[in-house]
């Protein structure tokens, strides 16, 4: 679609298994550095030996919220907020490392069988806050688990890539909650594998 950026520096909320962290990285150029934060290093430990070797990926064992502490604002290009530290809460703290040019990534926003009771509420709240920001352009995508890219304001896109994002995921927009609806069935959530390219892609003047 464009040209990917060249030494982009990203940060990753919650690296599970590594799932979230293989698409990055299959977006990334040799040039650009991924760090990735988890609480558990159990969980951590499957992604060091699948990406052992990779030398853009620093793992940190830590709590996000006191990694989030720690960093200065605006000091990633991008943002993927897969842990409740960055998304349910300390949001503005992950919000605020975005650079201007940059974006925030959510995901795991469609209904899901083992949510607790109380979790679809703060889910709406945060979908609400995120369309409702004014310095971000907030895009949900009715894909995978349910993703939202909140795009910095100095952030060019042309409408065409936003409305060819839209086609390729398959999904509609709508206002009021739930925010998304598919036109297709859920696709497994692997396939977000390919849209690493996309995800970190912008136009190089």
């Amino acid at each position: 679609m464009q040209r990917p950026k060249k030494g982009g520096r990203l940060l990753e909320l919650g690296t599970g298994a590594g799932v979230g962290t293989a698409w990055l990285l299959d977006g990334m150029d040799q040039e650009s550095e991924l760090i990735t934060v988890d609480i558990s290093a159990e969980y951590q430990q499957a992604a060091r030996e699948a990406f052992a070797g990779d030398k853009r990926l620093e793992m940190v064992n830590c709590d996000a919220a006191k990694f989030l502490e720690r960093q200065s604002t605006e000091s990633f290009d991008l943002v993927f907020a897969d842990a409740m530290p960055g998304k349910f809460f300390w949001l503005d703290e992950a919000l605020a490392l975005v650079k201007g040019g940059g974006f925030y990534v959510v995901d795991d926003l469609l209904p899901q069988e083992n949510w607790p009771a109380d979790h679809a509420p703060k889910v709406e709240r945060l979908i609400e806050k995120l369309i409702s920001l004014v310095n971000f352009r907030s895009v949900p995508l009715a894909w995978s688990s349910g993703i939202i890219f909140s795009f910095g304001s100095n952030f060019w896109f042309p409408e065409k890539a936003l409305e060819d994002m839209r086609n390729f995921c398959g999904c509609a927009w709508t206002k009021k909650p739930p925010l998304f609806e598919s036109k297709h069935n859920r696709r497994p959530f692997p396939m977000l594998s390919q849209l690493g390219p996309i995800v970190w892609s912008i136009r190089n003047s």
